[in-house]
């Protein structure tokens, strides 16, 4: 039967391969549009809210019904946006950075915020994963909200940290002594649970009617804030009321509304309390934002309020026992200063004791003892604390005059509970007025001895209670101050004697006129306590400032080497030729214009001047300045005494020094004589071997350079250049006819010739300032193996200042031109030395010569430094071969 379908050709290889293909593909198309629709069905109906973002772009690509209804952004609203765009801007650094490490897994991205449509923002957990999304890489963001269990936690966290800290300040209240400490445990323990950047500490104290704020801060940084008195603000409307204010948001005009008055910073929100203690108000406490609204509510109120009572109840506790604790300090004070001044013979320790154990137990601003002067009738300040500046050291009162004066004059305490209505009250230069003063006579063996004062700058600061504590002081003080006084007029007689004695040993040992100066005037300002010296010398007919100590006084310039000629100062001539101390104020009268500026009268307050003889001349003044009240530090009759004491000493020091300093010129007059001479006779020896013309000089020279190097001094390089020059002194002791022979000497010429040394040495011996300088002329013809002359020393047995001449001397003359060779090259110099090396020089010495000359002559060469080295390097290995014992089979270095 016949066929009748129509046969198919096979395809080829190629049309198979494309067909199976595009099946491959087509498989693979429908099962990613499957995938993609459960995937998109899932995300859409999933109740948790979900996003699709463009990890390049960031720009949000999808959003599900649930992230819609969550945030109130719609659809269309949310694909306008990016992923930053629902971020608050402080939280965007931290996503990008997120976004830049992200990895193609699903990752917990943590905690973070998001911000909905009606501005207010959530906390989120999320969850991610990264993938490809039509061709783009993009990530899937799964979202939580947990804003309302973090509030909750929060909550619990406080209401922990609150109690917390309620209880550690309830544990510290029990511990802790003193206020200021109670203080800061509280606002410690406050910014555990509330921000405390912006609070005060308030204390009220009743009977003055005033507030201090012992804690303040502002933006977390603590301000020191002065007291005020009672007004019309914040912190007085709370102590009136006794009672608690919150307002949460418009501050100064709820404030305001109050009729309290607003100062400083505007705050938003604002919490204030009052610290009471059964019904006693001890102050307030108050905290303040000033940049957010709403920030505190009654929860907060409540938690500030168990602050304020906890610490109202532990002030109360602490003041009660500070009272207590005063009066038995008190006691022990009054003790205590019984026994210190007790055998304390040291007026100024008395003094300090005295202010220090008064201060601790009578409160006040500033307190003074005050000395009674019998002579003149009057009181002064010896010493003092809490006075500004110095002007109370100027202050003087007599007896009967100021509050003071009447106490010392009737001997009986004065209490001035307000001085602004005391007609007695005297004030001290530009200090404040005082306010309340407190004043007690010191009196031992029915003697006045002086006043001790205390002032405050609170009116009624002082009471009975002080005026017996302050009597009770006074009573050891006044014992005390008399004993220390005695002993001290005794020991400044004995100190006096000793610093004269002091100063004249140091003056016995001074050889420089300015060390001598110094010394005087040091010793003057020290001895006599003054303020400054000026040492005046006459020369000629010039009176000149040749020392001040010290050298600046108060910014006064005291005009170190001023002239002055003495016959424009009538009074100083004068003064100069009595040769008497004196001792001038400033009101003094004989004195000219120039003279007052000369003496500094328009600065110092006092100066006593000293004229002193050197031998029988006018020699010069001593000026001894005091910038002090004239009666603080008066130049009695001792203390005149004691700088003519001192002026004698100066006078007779300065003679010496003057006298000394000129034999020493003679001396060195005389050295330079010598030295002269010395170069003389070396000239004369060039001058005579013409051959040998500026060789002296150039040895000399070349010779002290290399001993320097060697480590000789100055003294005996003194010696070394002298016995370089005379090196061929001996020649002069050798007749022409041989020293100055143009051809070869005979034996018995050279016998002649070496006889050189020997003259050198019997000329130059005699003279004993030479006998130092007779190494190099006696030896510098000796050689180191022993072959030389005149003596054939050997080795260190030649002086070291010969032996370095030696080499000196060879190089030089290997250097020059003579009559019968050229000069060497400075290569074939150094070559031939150094073949010397041990038997005509030391190698050490040699060595040493070559580095030297390589280093500080300016006719070598690199070349001839390079050949020194390496001629050395060869001498060196040449002594190294000759130590390998013959048959040892090590190899030789010829390098």
């Amino acid at each position: 039967m016949e066929d009748t379908t129509h046969s198919q050709p096979e395809p080829v290889p190629e049309t198979r391969n494309l067909h199976a293909h595009r099946e491959v593909l087509t498989r693979e198309e429908q099962t990613q549009s499957e995938s993609e629709n459960r995937y998109r069905y899932l995300f859409e109906n999933n109740p948790q809210p979900m996003l699709l973002y463009d990890l390049d772009t960031l720009a949000i690509m999808e959003v599900n019904e649930a992230l819609v209804q969550s945030y109130g952004y719609s659809r269309e609203e949310f694909l306008a946006m990016t992923i930053k765009d629902i971020r608050p801007p402080e939280d965007i650094p931290a996503l990008l950075e997120n976004i830049a490490q992200t990895v193609t897994t699903i990752d917990d991205s943590g905690k973070g915020r998001h911000r909905k449509k009606d501005g207010s923002l959530i906390d989120v957990e999320i969850t991610s994963h990264t993938f490809d999304y039509s061709g783009k890489p993009a990530r899937l963001v799964l979202i939580n909200d947990v804003t309302e269990r973090n509030h909750a936690e929060r909550e619990i966290l406080q209401r922990n940290a609150a109690l917390a800290a309620l209880n550690q300040v309830g544990q510290a209240m029990g511990k802790l002594a003193t206020q200021d400490e109670i203080l800061e445990v509280i606002y410690e323990n406050i910014g555990h649970v509330l921000d405390n950047r912006n609070l005060y500490i308030a204390l009220y104290d009743e009977a003055r009617r005033q507030i201090a704020f012992p804690i303040y801060t502002i933006e977390g940084e603590r301000r020191s804030v002065a007291s005020r008195a009672f007004g019309n603000g914040l912190t007085e409307y709370i102590i009136r009321t006794k009672q608690p204010l919150l307002i949460r948001s418009e501050v100064k005009e709820n404030l305001e509304k109050l009729g309290i008055a607003t100062l400083g910073q505007r705050s938003h929100s604002l919490l204030s309390v009052p610290m009471l203690a059964e019904g006693q108000i001890i102050g307030v406490i108050t905290i303040q934002d000033y940049h957010r609204a709403m920030v505190y509510d009654t929860a907060h109120l409540e938690l500030l309020s168990t602050f304020a009572a906890q610490a109202a109840i532990a002030i109360v506790n602490a003041r009660l026992y500070a009272a207590e604790q005063q009066r038995a300090h008190e006691l022990r004070a009054l003790t205590a200063i019984g026994q210190r001044l007790t055998g304390v013979l040291d007026l100024a320790t008395v003094l300090r004791d005295l202010l220090d154990e008064t201060a601790q137990i009578v409160p006040g601003h500033a307190l003074a003892i005050m000395l009674f002067d019998a002579a003149r009738e009057e009181l002064w300040i010896e010493t003092a604390r809490g006075y500004l500046g110095e002007t109370w050291r100027d202050f003087r009162v007599r007896l009967g005059e100021g509050v003071t004066g009447r106490v010392a004059a009737m001997r009986q305490p004065a209490l001035i509970r307000d001085a602004a209505n005391d007609p007695h009250w005297l004030g001290i230069g530009d200090m404040p007025l005082s306010r309340s003063e407190l004043a007690v006579p010191l009196v031992s063996r029915n003697r006045l001895v002086g006043v001790i004062n205390v002032e405050s700058k609170r009116p009624a600061a002082f009471d009975e209670h002080h005026l017996t504590l302050l009597t009770a002081i006074a009573d050891h003080a006044a014992i005390a101050i008399e004993n220390a006084q005695l002993f001290e007029r005794e020991q400044a007689r004995v100190e006096e004697l000793g610093a004269l004695y002091s100063l004249a040993r140091t003056l016995a040992d001074s050889r420089e006129l300015d060390n001598v100066l110094q010394s005087i005037a040091r010793g003057a300002v020290e001895t006599i306590h003054v303020t400054f010296a000026r040492i005046f010398l006459v020369e000629g007919n010039e009176l000149v400032i040749r020392f001040v100590y010290p050298f600046r006084v108060l910014d006064c310039d005291l005009q170190l080497g001023r002239r002055e000629a003495l016959d424009t100062h009538p009074y100083l001539h004068r003064l100069l030729r009595q040769n008497e101390p004196v001792a001038l104020s400033q009101d003094a009268l004989d004195l000219t214009a120039a003279e007052r500026e000369l003496l500094l009268l328009d600065f110092v307050k006092t100066v006593c001047l000293v004229p002193f003889r050197i031998g029988a001349h006018v020699g010069g003044l001593l000026m001894l300045g005091e910038v002090r009240n004239p009666n603080r530090e008066p130049f009695n009759a001792d203390k005149l005494r004691l700088a003519r004491s001192i002026g004698d000493q100066a006078a007779s020091a300065i003679q010496r020094v003057l006298l000394f300093q000129q034999t020493v010129r003679d001396a060195e007059e005389l050295a330079h004589a010598y030295d002269a001479t010395i170069e003389g006779w070396s000239r004369a020896l060039d001058l005579r071997d013409k051959e040998t013309q500026g060789h002296t000089q150039r040895v000399t020279e070349l010779t002290v350079r290399l001993a320097r190097v060697f480590g000789m001094n100055d003294d005996l390089l003194v010696h070394v250049q002298r016995g370089a020059l005379l090196h061929d002194i001996g020649k002069m002791g050798i007749p022409d006819a041989i020293l100055l022979k143009p051809g070869p000497l005979t034996d018995i010429e050279w016998v002649i010739m070496r006889q050189h040394p020997t003259i050198a040495y019997e000329l130059l011996a005699p003279i004993a300032y030479l006998q130092p300088a007779l190494d190099i002329p006696y030896c510098h013809h000796e050689k180191w193996d022993g072959t030389g002359y005149p003596r054939g020393l050997r080795g260190e047995e030649i002086p070291l200042a010969a032996r370095v001449f030696m080499v000196v001397d060879v190089w030089d003359a290997l250097r020059s031109d003579r009559p019968y060779r050229s000069a060497w090259s400075a290569e074939k110099a150094c070559q031939h030395i150094l073949s010397l090396a041990g038997t005509h020089f030391s190698h050490e010495i040699v060595e040493l010569f070559l580095d030297v000359v390589s280093n500080g002559d300016e006719r070598t060469t690199d070349s001839v430094i390079s050949l020194g080295l390496s001629l050395r390097r060869a001498e060196k290995q040449k002594h190294a071969d000759a130590a390998i014992p013959p048959g040892d089979n090590r190899v030789r270095d010829r390098s």
